[in-house]
This record gives C-alpha cells, structure tokens and sequence, in this order.
C-alpha cells in the first residue's frame, strides 16, 4: 500500500514540476507580442498575458483546462475580431509549443525570454 501512494505521489510532484516549467516570458521570431505565464501555486491557478509594446496592446486568455503536461486557453482580442483556442505544452527548459485553432490553426515553438536579476 506505501508503494501505491509513494507512485502517486511521485507522479502528482512530477506532473507539478513539468507544468511549472510553462512560467515565464516567451516570444516567437516574427512576433512583436510576449506571452506572459504565470502560475500561482497556492490557488492551483494560471494566469496568462499576451502583450506588446510595438502594438500597445494587451491581451489576456481565459484558462479553459490544465492537464498534467498542458495549458489550455481561449484569447480573443477585440481590435481585429481574432479569438483562438491554445494549447501549451512544454518541449524542453527553454520552449513551449503553442497550437492554435480557431481563426489562426498552426503550431509554433515559442522561446523563454531570459530575465537578468541585478
């Protein structure tokens, strides 16, 4: 029985540490907007901002469902009449992939921005 829970445990603390990998900043070549992720451990809760300054614009998405590997959400921006639905999955430390669909349908590797603490 300690086994059992010890396995589940272990894959709870797991799923954990690869869905936490999802913060931070990240950008995509050819793109002036920054996703923004951000994960608020003691409410169990992400939240997610797309922003840019060449545009002046800031969008935020509405987290539709959280899996042990994923993040997804829906965005819609009121400027253009664009909305979308995004998964987020972690690929390595450093990139997500994004999957969009809805008025946009593609794939895009997204890169984390690094931050210099001073």
């Amino acid at each position: 029985m300690k086994s059992i829970v010890f396995i589940l445990m272990s894959l709870c603390f797991s799923a954990t540490a690869q869905i936490d990998k999802l913060e931070g900043i990240w950008t995509s070549p050819g793109s002036s907007y920054y996703t923004t992720i951000m994960y608020n451990v003691e409410q169990n809760e992400f939240k997610i901002i797309n922003f840019s300054f060449a545009e002046d614009n800031v969008i935020p998405e509405v987290v539709t469902e959280v899996g042990d590997d994923f993040v997804s959400t829906s965005l819609y921006n009121k400027s253009n009449d664009y909305s979308v639905n995004i998964t987020y999955e972690v690929l390595n430390e450093d990139q997500i992939l994004c999957v969009f669909e809805g008025d946009l349908n593609k794939k895009s590797a997204l890169t984390r921005l690094s931050l210099i603490h001073i």
